[in-house]
């Protein structure tokens, strides 16, 4: 069976790594070409604005000028007028945030793999009036209240100061054997950043292990690494590779199998493919949809959906299976939670659609950045949380 047209594989750097404050996402892309394969293009996007930069030397010039654009603003800024007296947003540092004109109708449009297209709309036009996020918001947006935080227990308290400590970077602070967290990758769990790859696998190993308890009782579910994707929109040599790796750990035994969640990642953004054995149905769960890029993100999918075909999954004729944007998934009302949202739908997706779009929406996302970290670091599967609970215990 021939594979759709191949996308090359991405990877994601540590943006410290490269002198850049944390937040930004720096890609290496991997060329595809026979003549140029050993060589990579790497790109930097700044995490407010998305604004992409193809050398390090241009990114770090534009910091710099950000930097003494600031300074200058803060030097004009009138005394009387110094203080906020509205949390609306009013600078560019949120001008990624979706606006109206950028956000489709959330439809339910079901694409099949043959071209034939099926569309019912239900229009919900995205809000003007954004939310600082600075503040914590839930009610109706514009008309929100501040959600003051869960309060946190001495240990997690010292565990979050030790997390985000200056400590050394490359200390591991989440060892589940094939799964490793570092400290630099928990760093992107502070507000406002981008999470990374690992945060997601990780959650996703954790979510696996605890799908092993229900083996047996109930329909389970598998939750695949971000590689995976990266690997089935790779070269044919990659796709499989991956393939001889994946059907032996996540396709092998498939008859109690009910959903399998598969991440994937599309210029820095992060979304979601569902594949519901059952229904006999795929979803693209994302929370940032923009008309600019619907296309190429369906495109995603169906390649990897094609070459799924290739493994146990072909009984299924997934092939057949009609692509859906459910209009049941929420909206992130910034431009860094695209990640969070995945591993939310992760979690929560686990009752047939139409799924309560109030139960998916991440409702504090500084709270449940802190929430993913406690969760990570105590979970018991973790190799180094006794270590690391004896590093608390010798604090003040």
């Amino acid at each position: 069976m021939s594979l759709q047209k191949k996308i090359p594989i991405i990877h994601y750097l540590d943006p410290s790594s490269c002198g850049l404050p944390n937040g930004w996402i720096v890609e290496e892309r991997h060329r595809i070409s026979p003549k140029t394969s050993k060589r990579s293009d790497k790109y930097y996007y700044e995490p407010e604005t998305r604004k992409k930069f193809r050398s390090l030397k241009a990114a770090l010039e534009h910091l710099e000028r950000k930097k003494k654009d600031d300074v200058k603003k803060l030097q004009e800024l009138p005394n009387s007028k110094s203080k906020t007296k509205k949390m609306r947003i009013e600078s560019s540092n949120f001008a990624n945030a979706p606006k109206k004109d950028d956000v489709e109708e959330q439809t339910m449009e079901v694409t099949y793999l043959d071209g034939t297209l099926v569309q019912s709309t239900t229009e919900s036009s995205a809000s003007q009036d954004i939310i600082s996020p600075h503040l914590s918001v839930t009610g109706k947006k514009g008309k929100g209240k501040t959600v003051l935080a869960s309060p946190l227990c001495i240990i997690e308290d010292k565990l979050l100061a030790y997390v985000f400590s200056e400590l050394d970077s490359s200390e591991t602070l989440v060892d589940y054997d094939q799964d490793h967290g570092m400290r630099s990758d928990f760093n992107t769990l502070l507000p406002h950043n981008w999470v990374v790859d690992t945060i997601i696998n990780l959650v996703a190993y954790q979510l696996n292990t605890r799908e092993k308890e229900y083996k047996g009782q109930r329909m389970t579910r598998s939750y695949l690494p971000t590689i995976f994707a990266q690997q089935m929109l790779g070269t044919n040599a990659n796709v499989n590779k991956a393939l001889e790796i994946y059907t032996s750990r996540y396709f092998s035994t498939l008859e109690n199998t009910s959903k399998i969640f598969i991440p994937l990642n599309d210029f820095g953004h992060w979304f979601l493919c569902v594949i519901n054995l059952p229904q006999e149905e795929v979803y693209i769960l994302d929370s940032l949809p923009t008309k600019r890029r619907k296309k190429e993100r369906v495109d995603m999918v169906t390649s990897i959906i094609s070459a799924l075909c290739l493994t146990n999954l072909a009984k299924y004729n997934v092939q057949r299976f009609p692509i859906s944007r459910p209009n049941w998934v929420p909206t992130q009302d910034n431009g860094w939670d695209c990640g969070l949202y995945v591993i939310r739908f992760m979690q929560m997706l686990d009752t047939t659609p139409p799924v309560s779009k109030s139960s998916l929406v991440v409702d504090n996302s500084d709270e449940f950045r802190r929430k993913l970290v406690i969760d990570l670091v105590l979970d018991d599967n973790n190799k180094v949380k006794q270590y690391i609970l004896n590093q608390l215990n010798k604090k003040p």
